[in-house]
C-alpha cells in the first residue's frame, strides 16, 4: 500500500491535485504511458532505497520529468531563483494551517501569515478545498510566491486574499459543489543553509554567574544569541502589532505600573540610557506609546512575536548604533528584561577581544561575547556598590538667594508633620440569589485633626451593591476634595479587610469610564500579598489630589481596644453587634439586639451597662464608627509625639515599625561608608 501510496502522492506534486482525481486521471488513455512507466518506476526505486515519501520530490524541468533529493531539487529551484550558478544547501519547513470557511476573513488572512511567515525568507502558499461530509479535498489553483525581506508587505497580502477568492469561485463553478468547511492553507518556506548556529551557552564555571537571574535570562533562549532578527520570531505588523502593545499598555495601566507617570507623552532620546529608563516602571507606558505613533513605513521600531507565543519583543537601534532588545511577557505585560546588542568597540575592548570579529550581548551586568566560529563566553561586569548614605526625611531643602549667588540648604522641619488622619469601614454580609455570600459596605468614615465625617448607606444611596460602591467613592471624593492632599490615613488592617473593599470598587469604577480626568490613579504596595499601602489620586479643580491609606497594624501591632488602653487615651473603643446588622434592618429601632450578636469577649455586665429600649442601629453605627476613628487618631498622635520628642523621627516617613527603626538605626548609629547599599537585585539573589 505505500509503494501505491507514493506513486499516488508523486502524482499530486505534478497535477497539483488531490489523489481521488489522480485516480481517475488514470482511467483515461491520453496519459502518456511512458509517464507513467516512469513515475512507478522511480517509486519503486526510492521506495527500495529511502522508505520514506518525505525525502524527495518531483518536478518538471525543460528537459522532462525526473526524480532527485530534496536537496538537489531545492539547489535547482535556488539557482534558478537567484539565476546564479553558486551551490547551496537549502531545506523545506511545511506548515498546514486549517481555518473554517467562515472564520477566514481578509483581516484572519493577514493575521495568519504575519504569525507564519518569518522576515528575510522565500516562501511559497498553496489553498485546498475540503468538504467534510463528501471528503472532498481541491487545490485551488498552483503554488504562489511570498517573498518576505526586513518587512510583511500587507498589500501583497491583500492580493494573495483576492486570488484565493477568485480561485476558490472558479473551482466552486467548474466543479459544481458546495462551499468548504475548512480552507487547508500550505505554507512551505525554503531556507537557505548559510551554516548559521545560534550561540549556545554551555557550563559557565563563574559560581557567581550560575544564581544570577541575568544568566538564566540568557539560558531560557527567549531571545537567540544572534542579531539575525528573523530567528526572534514573527514580525508583527499594522493591526496585529498595535493590538499586542494595546493590549500590554490596557494591562499596566490596570496594573497601576503607570500612575506615577505625569508625563504621558513622553517622547524618548533612542540611546543606551534607555535601558535604564525602560526598566524604571513608570516610563515603560509612555515607552510602548511611542512605539504605538510610529508607522510601519519608518521602520523605527520592529516588535516581534516569540515562536513559543509568550513573548513580545521590540526591538530599535540607538543613536550608539547598538540593537536594543526590550522584552515582554505577554499574558502578565511584565517587562522581563532590556539587552543590548553591539559591535561597540569600547565594550569588546572592555572583553579583551577582537572587535572586527564579535557580535556582543549586554543583560544587566552579563555580558556575552560570540565569534564567527561560534565561540561562546561568558562574562560579569563587577557592580560597583556605593555605601549607604542616610538622607534625613526631616529636613527640607529651601533655597537662599542673595545678592551674589542662591543655593540650596537644609533646614530641619520645625514642627512634625499634623497631615495624618484614620479611615475604617463597616459591612455586614448578605447571600445572592446563588448562594454566593458578599460583604457590603453600609457605613464609612474618616478622621482629621478636629475634623470627622462620617456616611450610612441608606443616608444617601439606595441599599444596593450599587448603592454600597456608591458610598465608598462619595467617601473618597470628599477626602479628595477637603483639602487633604498628601495626607497619610491610617486604617487599622487595612491589607486584610478595608483595603479589599476601596481597591476592587475603585478599579471597577476606572475599568467602566474612559474619561482619564474622572478615573482614580492608585498605586498599592503589597508585601506578602497584602497591600500595606494605597495612594490614591485624582485631579480635582485641575489639580492632582492625592493621600495614602497606610496600614497602622504594621506599626502598631496590637489590637485597637489594647492600643487605648497602653496609650491611655481619652476615647475608648466601643462595643457593637457585628452579626445583628442585615440588608433589611438598617432602619432598626427598638431594643438593644441579644447578646448573641456581640464578640464573645463582651462580657454581660457590659452588655447591661449598654442596654437600652429605644436603640437605633444608625446612631449605634455611627457612634461606634467615630469611636473606632477618633481612638485610632488619638493613639497615632500620641505615638507621633513619642517619635518626635524621644528620636526626632517623623511617623508618616515608614510604612512599619521595622522601617522606623531602620530610619532610627541609619540616622543615629550608621557609620560613614561602613555598609555597602545592595541595590541590585542580581548580587542580592546570591546572598
Amino acid at each position: 500500500m505505500k509503494f501505491f501510496s507514493t506513486v499516488f502522492k508523486i502524482f499530486f506534486y505534478i497535477k497539483g491535485e488531490p489523489v481521488e482525481q489522480f485516480i481517475v486521471c488514470l482511467l483515461f488513455p491520453m496519459i502518456d504511458i511512458t509517464i507513467c512507466f516512469l513515475l512507478v518506476l522511480g517509486a519503486l526505486i526510492h521506495f527500495i532505497l529511502f522508505n520514506n515519501m518525505d525525502d524527495f520530490i518531483i518536478f518538471i524541468s525543460s528537459s522532462g520529468i525526473s526524480i532527485q533529493g530534496v536537496d538537489e531539487v531545492n539547489t535547482f529551484l535556488t539557482k534558478s531563483y537567484n539565476y546564479s550558478n553558486k551551490e547551496f544547501n537549502t531545506k523545506r519547513k511545511v506548515k498546514k494551517i486549517i481555518v473554517a470557511f467562515d472564520d477566514l476573513t481578509e483581516t484572519k488572512f493577514i493575521e495568519t501569515l504575519i504569525f507564519n511567515l518569518s522576515i528575510n525568507s522565500d516562501n511559497t502558499i498553496l489553498f485546498q478545498y475540503y468538504q467534510y461530509q463528501s471528503f472532498t479535498n481541491l487545490m485551488l489553483g498552483s503554488q504562489v510566491g511570498i517573498v518576505v525581506r526586513d518587512s510583511h508587505d500587507i498589500k501583497y497580502y491583500k492580493s494573495l486574499f483576492e486570488h484565493y477568492q477568485d480561485m476558490l469561485e472558479i473551482t466552486l463553478s467548474l466543479y459544481k459543489v458546495e462551499s468548504p468547511d475548512f480552507i487547508i492553507i500550505h505554507l512551505t518556506e525554503i531556507t537557505v543553509d548559510e551554516h548559521l548556529k545560534l550561540g549556545k551557552l554551555v557550563k559557565p564555571s563563574t559560581k557567581l554567574v550560575k544564581v544570577t537571574e541575568n544568566l538564566t535570562l540568557f539560558k531560557k533562549n527567549i531571545l537567540p544569541l544572534t542579531r539575525l532578527e528573523k530567528h526572534y520570531g514573527n514580525l508583527l505588523q499594522g493591526q496585529v502589532k498595535f493590538k499586542y502593545l494595546r493590549d500590554l499598555v490596557s494591562q499596566l495601566e490596570k496594573n497601576n505600573l503607570y500612575s506615577k507617570s505625569k508625563n504621558t507623552n513622553l517622547k524618548f532620546d533612542l540611546n543606551d540610557n534607555i535601558i535604564i529608563q525602560i526598566n524604571n516602571g513608570k516610563l515603560q507606558i509612555p515607552f510602548l506609546k511611542e512605539v504605538i505613533s510610529v508607522k510601519d513605513e519608518n521602520n523605527k521600531f520592529k516588535v516581534f512575536l516569540s515562536k513559543d507565543k509568550l513573548y513580545l519583543i521590540i526591538t530599535f537601534l540607538s543613536n550608539q548604533f547598538n540593537n536594543i532588545r526590550v522584552v515582554f511577557k505577554i499574558k502578565t505585560a511584565k517587562l522581563l528584561f532590556c539587552a543590548k546588542d553591539s559591535f561597540d568597540k569600547e565594550i569588546l575592548k572592555f572583553l579583551n577581544k577582537d572587535t572586527s570579529k564579535h557580535f556582543v550581548r549586554e543583560i544587566g551586568n552579563i555580558s556575552v561575547s560570540l565569534n564567527q566560529d561560534n565561540e561562546v563566553e561568558l562574562y560579569t561586569k563587577s557592580i560597583k556598590l556605593l555605601p549607604i548614605v542616610y538622607k534625613d526625611p526631616d529636613f527640607k531643602s529651601v533655597k537662599k538667594v542673595s545678592s551674589s549667588n542662591s543655593q540650596l540648604l537644609s533646614k530641619p522641619i520645625a514642627t512634625k508633620d499634623p497631615r495624618i488622619g484614620t479611615l475604617d469601614i463597616e459591612t455586614f454580609n448578605e447571600t445572592l440569589t446563588n448562594g454566593e455570600i458578599y460583604a457590603r459596605v453600609y457605613a464609612l468614615g474618616f478622621a482629621i485633626e478636629n475634623c470627622t465625617k462620617m456616611y450610612y448607606l441608606i443616608d444617601h444611596f439606595e441599599n444596593t451593591v450599587e448603592g454600597s460602591n456608591k458610598l465608598v467613592l462619595k467617601c473618597i471624593d470628599d477626602m479628595l476634595e477637603s483639602g487633604l492632599n498628601d495626607y497619610t490615613i491610617y486604617v487599622h488592617n487595612l491589607g486584610k479587610f478595608d483595603a479589599i473593599f476601596i481597591h476592587k470598587i475603585l478599579l471597577d469604577f476606572n475599568s467602566k469610564n474612559t474619561d482619564t480626568n474622572v478615573k482614580y490613579i492608585l498605586s498599592p504596595l503589597y508585601r506578602d500579598g497584602k497591600i500595606i499601602k494605597l495612594e490614591i489620586a485624582k485631579s480635582v479643580n485641575k489639580k492632582l489630589i492625592k493621600f495614602k491609606l497606610v496600614d497602622s497594624l504594621n506599626i502598631l501591632s496590637n489590637s485597637l481596644e489594647t492600643l487605648c488602653s497602653d496609650f491611655g487615651v481619652s476615647i475608648t473603643k466601643g462595643i457593637f453587634p457585628y452579626s445583628f446588622v442585615n440588608k433589611n434592618n438598617l432602619n432598626y429601632i427598638g431594643p438593644t439586639p441579644d447578646i448573641q450578636f456581640y464578640n464573645q469577649t463582651v462580657s454581660i455586665d457590659l452588655y447591661t451597662k449598654n442596654k437600652k429600649s429605644n436603640w437605633s442601629l444608625r446612631e449605634e453605627t455611627l457612634n461606634y464608627l467615630s469611636q473606632d476613628l477618633n481612638s485610632l487618631l488619638e493613639v497615632l498622635f500620641k505615638f507621633q509625639e513619642i517619635l518626635w520628642e524621644d528620636h526626632n523621627i517623623e511617623l508618616n516617613k515608614g510604612l512599619t515599625i521595622a522601617s522606623l527603626s531602620r530610619i532610627k538605626y541609619m540616622k543615629y548609629y550608621l557609620k560613614e561608608n561602613s555598609i555597602p547599599l545592595i541595590n541590585n537585585n542580581n548580587l542580592f539573589q546570591f546572598i
